[in-house]
């Protein structure tokens, strides 16, 4: 059990807050231990008392996309300190189910949840009494599926293994004894008869159209309105995440800062761990909210569409080049035609490069563009490196500084565009940068293809780029271990999420 969860949970006990954890029992121990969501039902009238305890632990309430957000349900994120896991609190002040995106039924029994509770052995958590939770997954699997075009005859594979969990800590007069007291006589008695014959399609079909039946009164709409708007909302939800998932488009999916987003910078030489810490921390943060990450390097794996013809230019060039190096080895020439080829080639070589420094400031225009779309809609934006004009030519710096001041307009323009491109940094400027420090000898045994005098160029330059003086710069050591580094790097940005 994280030790953040302990002390929560022990304080609501001692404030006599009534909750308790609702559903998903069999995994309750996963749960506590932030591998999964803690689902807890808790009294409208403690509200203010919940909220008091889990704001003095760190936790903050985040906006949920219109697709996905229902009434009286809340998520609170968290963070525990010793193991830097992210901790979700699904928490409800209403009992609420139904289908996903619909959520159609209000089940008015929560005073009756609250009287019948009992204590988790091994953590002191008050969870729903098994007798009573079986109930309610039966419920909540058959209201699940209603209306759906497959009807279906048994609990599916999540279900069952909760089922089976449950079958083993229950009594079925107990069990008998609840239905009684939430339903009536006749529904008791079906789930009396079903509980150990849950298999049997007939018995599931009578245990469905009663719980049909008595559940019908409770609902926000009907049926055929709900099934629309089901149907409706999947649809958005399915368009959505392929939107976000195939083409990184930053807009809203799950879950959201409430106030506004958060752009998180990465900076470091070769060798740092820049792009291994970058995507550690979009995986660990995307489990939980809605995460866009930027690339502001030129790395020849991800470019856009309108770097591909010089990239691959660039390739026919190199492989050029290469032969008329193997040759020229062989026959030294001194002719004025091969001095003219070699004129030809320089200026052909000069135009590439600014046609590529111009390509590239555009795509990071785009960049700042979709970046600052995902800030505004409340995302945690990640980047991997962030343009800059303190220092020109590396360290993502403009590349055409040497025509500021030339005579030719033409020139002068073009630098001028791309400085106005990188300097837009400071205008999107990001709430925290992280500077990875690495040392001389570590960064080249790393990174053996760059020379010492360059390593120690960029470490110098690291030090010097100020992205923007409102930006809150922290210093990560990346010469731990890997795992004592990725502790100390949620440790950094847990404040900010």
């Amino acid at each position: 059990m994280l030790s953040t969860l302990k002390d929560i949970f022990e304080k609501l006990n001692e404030n006599e807050v009534r909750y308790v954890h609702w559903k998903s029992n069999e995994h309750l121990k996963s749960a506590l231990s932030g591998k999964t969501d803690l689902d807890i039902l808790v009294h409208q009238l403690d509200y203010h008392k919940f909220i008091e305890v889990v704001n003095k632990h760190g936790f903050k309430k985040y906006d949920t996309d219109p697709l996905l957000n229902y009434s009286f349900i809340d998520d609170f994120i968290g963070f525990d300190n010793n193991t830097g896991d992210l901790i979700h609190l699904h928490t409800h002040f209403q009992l609420v189910i139904g289908k996903k995106f619909v959520k159609e039924i209000h089940l008015p029994i929560e005073e009756y949840i609250f009287k019948h509770f009992i204590k988790d052995v091994d953590s002191g958590v008050k969870i729903i009494d098994p007798n009573l939770e079986i109930i309610l997954l039966l419920i909540r699997f058959n209201i699940k599926y209603e209306g759906k075009f497959k009807k279906t005859t048994k609990l599916n594979n999540e279900y069952e293994i909760e089922y089976n969990w449950l079958i083993n800590k229950i009594d079925e007069k107990l069990v008998k004894e609840h239905a009684l007291n939430i339903f009536d006589k006749k529904t008791s008695n079906v789930f009396f008869k079903t509980i150990n014959h849950i298999d049997k399609k007939r018995k599931f079909k009578q245990l469905r159209k009663n719980i049909f039946k008595k559940t019908n009164k409770y609902k926000t709409n009907r049926n055929f309105i709900n099934n629309i708007k089901y149907y409706i909302s999947k649809v958005k939800f399915i368009y959505k995440a392929i939107l976000v998932k195939k083409f990184h488009i930053p807009i809203k999916f799950r879950r959201t800062k409430p106030n506004s987003g958060l752009i998180i910078a990465f900076m470091g030489v070769d060798g740092a761990g820049k792009s291994t810490l970058v995507n550690y921390t979009e995986k660990w943060l995307s489990n939980k909210v809605d995460v866009h990450k930027v690339y502001f390097g030129t790395g020849d794996s991800t470019f856009s569409l309108l770097r591909t013809p010089i990239v691959n230019i660039k390739k026919i060039t190199n492989k050029l080049k290469f032969k008329n190096n193997n040759k020229s080895k062989k026959v030294i020439v001194n002719s004025k035609e091969t001095k003219s080829n070699n004129k030809h080639r320089n200026i052909f070589t000069k135009f590439i490069k600014v046609i590529w420094a111009l390509v590239v400031a555009l795509e990071k225009k785009n960049s700042f563009k979709k970046l600052w779309k995902a800030k505004s809609s409340g995302m945690v934006v990640i980047t991997d490196r962030y343009p800059q004009v303190d220092i020109y030519g590396f360290n993502d710096g403009p590349l055409l500084t040497d025509w500021l001041k030339s005579k030719n307009l033409v020139k002068r323009q073009m630098s001028r565009w791309e400085y106005n491109v990188y300097n837009l940094g400071k205008f999107y400027k990001p709430d925290l940068v992280i500077k990875l420090i690495v040392s001389e000898d570590i960064s080249s045994k790393r990174k053996s293809d760059t020379s010492k005098e360059m390593i120690t160029k960029k470490i110098e330059a690291i030090k010097k780029i100020k992205i923007h003086h409102e930006s809150n710069e922290l210093l990560l050591n990346t010469e731990e271990s890997l795992e004592k580094t990725k502790l100390n790097l949620k440790l950094i940005i847990k404040d900010y999420i």
